[in-house]
């Protein structure tokens, strides 16, 4: 979307007219003069105010000069910003605080139960039924707001007997502790999206983000900027099946989702991305969801050390005795070596996530998970340490691996969050997906998957 309208540096009167594009990943203004001085460094923030046609006021965040040209026909500039707000009436500032947040994706609608009009085609001719189901507010785990759904009407037809419909529906986090627009991105925005993108199995865009600033939470401003991470769609595609649906999960685990997010960073962002592999980038897959898997058993199940911690101690003392002889750099690897000996080998944490998958789903790691596990380390290790071993890995293998793995994370972060166990593993035993992986694992990996003995 680009708009025209008239622009000027906050504090200033001097206004020049421009056109700002607000489709990209971040807000961009192309300017028919300048505001700044010329040879500004981009270092330099400023807030800049302008007035659109048709959206009204709209304030530039954390903007800088991109570029500045001067020639013959006069003098441009251009401008970026990392956020763009727009509101009828009042401009923002850039040291906001906002305490309420409404985030519209792609995908939710249909997910949550919330899609508004259905059509029904029958003998008896056509019906509609407007869902919209009351949701009532739950509070988020960790003290910081109240979340629901928010759902914004429009209506077709003209006189008594139009109808009023759904025309959106958004997550609504109100009650906020005061916080600014990066906070509310990391805490509400990602998390969000995360976990709507695995439920509902397909990519949740952000359509739009709005908030409420602290002193007028009444009044609601519209976000543009990295708030949007994928293709806007203004026809929502209909999914007919979800990975699992919203009343396996409902809206008190999602809230206790977004209250694990920051413990669980960046390993949902990083399985979310992995939910549509690429063969061309399956060896990083590959690494980064066995990274995940790691990060998994750090967080949640790392109760298991290798050995006691007083036993540790007296092996590393030890090793000083022994080696310390040989010099400081010797005894300076023996130290950096021995200072994770009681700690589970990768290895370790591979088994150990088998066993926590073990209560939700074991096929994922086939009739051998003990081969899986040597094949999970043998590809994170050519990434990581250019280890290449015996055996080269296939795409065909790589693919396996990462499938096996990501849905491994999903189940696990999903239990995390608190969905029954018996949920999850009933949507995996209905997902096609997995009941294909299982079948090209058996011919592509047929010593951990065969059913050979």
């Amino acid at each position: 979307m680009v708009v025209e309208g008239q622009f000027w540096l906050a504090g200033t009167e001097n206004k020049v007219a421009g056109r700002l594009d607000l489709a990209g990943e971040a807000p961009v203004l192309e300017l028919a003069g300048v505001l700044t001085a010329f040879g500004r460094p981009s270092s330099a923030r400023m807030t800049i105010h302008g007035n659109l046609d048709k959206l009204g006021n709209v304030t530039l965040l954390d903007a800088y000069v991109a570029r500045q040209t001067f020639s013959s026909v006069g003098e441009r500039e251009q401008i970026r910003a990392r956020y763009a707000l727009t509101a009828m009436g009042l401009l923002a500032d850039a040291d906001d605080q906002y305490v309420g947040i409404r985030i519209e994706l792609t995908g939710l609608e249909g997910w949550s139960g919330q899609e508004g009009l259905a059509w029904n085609f029958g003998p008896q001719g056509v019906s509609a039924t407007v869902h919209s189901p009351k949701v009532d507010p739950v509070e988020i785990p960790s003290g910081d707001g109240r979340l629901t759904f928010f759902g914004s009407y429009g209506k077709r037809g003209s006189g008594p007997l139009s109808l009023e419909l759904w025309r959106a529906v958004s997550y609504w986090v109100s009650d906020l502790a005061p916080r600014n627009l990066d906070a509310i991105v990391a805490d509400h925005v990602d998390p969000l999206r995360v976990l709507t993108t695995i439920c509902a199995d397909g990519e949740c865009d952000v359509r739009s983000v709005y908030v409420a600033p602290a002193d007028m939470s009444e009044r609601w401003f519209r976000v543009y900027g990295p708030t949007v991470w994928g293709k806007l769609r203004d026809d929502e595609e209909r999914r007919a099946a979800h990975f699992i649906e919203f009343s396996a999960v409902g809206l008190s685990r999602i809230a206790k989702w977004i209250s694990m997010h920051a413990k669980l960073d960046p390993l949902g962002s990083a399985v979310a991305a992995a939910r549509f592999l690429r063969e061309q980038d399956l060896s990083t897959t590959v690494f980064q969801l066995a990274s995940a898997v790691e990060g998994m058993h750090r967080r949640f199940y790392d109760d298991e050390p290798r050995m006691a911690k007083d036993v540790a101690r007296v092996v590393r003392r030890a090793g000083r005795r022994i080696f310390g002889r040989f010099g400081p750099d010797v005894l300076k690897a023996v130290n950096d070596g021995l200072s994770f000996i009681g700690q589970p080998t990768f290895g370790h944490r591979l088994l150990r996530i088998i066993r926590e998958m073990g209560e939700i789903n074991q096929e994922v790691f086939g009739r051998r998970p003990d081969l899986w596990v040597g094949k999970v380390k043998a590809a994170r290790n050519r990434m990581a340490h250019q280890l290449h071993g015996d055996t080269p890995i296939s795409e065909q293998e790589q693919l396996i691996l990462a499938e096996s793995l990501y849905w491994t994370l999903v189940a696990l972060m999903l239990r995390e969050a608190g969905v029954a166990t018996k949920d999850i593993a009933d949507a995996l035993m209905r997902e096609r997906r997995l009941e294909f992986f299982l079948l090209r694992a058996k011919s592509w990996m047929p010593d951990v998957y065969g059913d050979s003995p």
